[in-house]
C-alpha cells in the first residue's frame, strides 16, 4: 500500500468512525464563504471536538486574522478575520 489511510481501510473489517459534525476543517467547513468571511468571524459548533487546518491559513494565521497569500489577486478572496475562539482550544 502506498498510502496507509488505504491500508487501514482495507485491512480492518468492521471499521468505526467518528460522528461527522466531531471532525470539521477550518478553512472548508468553518470559514464563511465570500464576501461574508470579510466580515463574519469563523464560529466554532458546540459538538465540535477536532478542527483541521489544512493548507493556509495555519492555527497562528487565522487566529490574528491572516492570510499569507503570494499572488495579489488572492487578497480578494483569500481572507479570515482574527478568530479568537482557536486561542482558547489551540496549545
Amino acid at each position: 500500500y502506498r498510502i496507509e489511510q488505504l491500508y487501514i481501510s482495507r485491512e480492518i473489517d468492521d471499521m468505526v468512525f467518528w460522528p461527522k459534525e466531531w471532525c470539521v476543517s477550518f478553512k472548508h467547513s468553518l470559514l464563511p464563504k465570500w464576501p461574508l468571511n470579510f466580515f463574519v468571524t469563523p464560529k466554532l459548533p458546540k459538538e465540535t471536538r477536532v478542527v483541521a487546518f489544512t493548507g493556509k491559513p495555519d492555527q497562528d494565521e487565522a487566529l490574528a486574522g491572516n492570510w499569507p497569500v503570494k499572488r495579489w489577486y488572492k487578497r480578494v478572496y483569500k481572507h479570515v478575520k482574527p478568530t479568537p475562539w482557536i486561542a482558547q482550544h489551540w496549545q
